[in-house]
């Protein structure tokens, strides 16, 4: 019984940092802070976690498949190309611009990653990994070339995390919407065979 509470328990930090992480970014997403929407003491943090950044890792991770339940999980694509297309579509919107919490803590964090610490990083790189590795297994299939099918997903992830980047920083401007019709015109472009 006190493993499942335990166990309940961190996975509401984890909720807890991940919204955190999508709407406020790396620096602040605080113990102090994660711990207090989470509705618990900052005391019990060391029982989950040994530091921030063990916390960012597996914050990124929970970001990560809540934006795939989200946005990824309800494309039925039955072929490479028809789910890449479909990704591309869904990723690259206004809405997934404007979502309040956004969606994704790729774009909203990107600027950040750069300037964090090591950790951090590292946990933005593997959270980068993550979404790459779902598009790479497309981009294989589509190509039947890994080096190319590699070289396309990683054409991809920059076009869809950059579009939505450049376009949240750029919102409320006409840029925006032409960031974001650039960045779905050539990530659809990368979709195809």
């Amino acid at each position: 019984m006190r493993q499942l509470q335990k166990d309940a328990t961190h996975r509401r930090i984890l909720r807890s940092a991940a919204r955190r992480l999508r709407q406020r970014g790396l620096r602040e997403t605080t113990v102090g802070g994660v711990m207090a929407d989470a509705h618990l003491t900052v005391g019990g943090f060391y029982a989950h976690f040994r530091s921030k950044s063990a916390l960012v890792a597996e914050a990124f991770v929970q970001a990560s498949e809540e934006m795939k339940s989200a946005l990824l999980s309800k494309l039925d694509a039955p072929s490479p190309e028809g789910w890449l297309l479909a990704v591309v579509r869904g990723y690259v919107t206004s809405k997934h611009r404007d979502a309040k919490p956004p969606l994704c803590a790729l774009p909203v964090t990107v600027s950040e990653a750069a300037r964090a610490g090591r950790g951090e990083r590292r946990a933005y790189a593997e959270a980068c990994d993550r979404f790459l590795s779902e598009i790479e297994e497309r981009t294989t299939a589509l190509t039947g070339d890994r080096p190319a099918a590699r070289e396309r997903a990683l054409g991809l992830l920059i076009v869809l995390v950059g579009g939505v980047a450049l376009s949240r920083a750029t919102r409320g401007l006409p840029l925006s919407d032409e960031i974001l019709e650039a960045a779905r015109s050539l990530g659809e472009r990368l979709s195809r065979p």
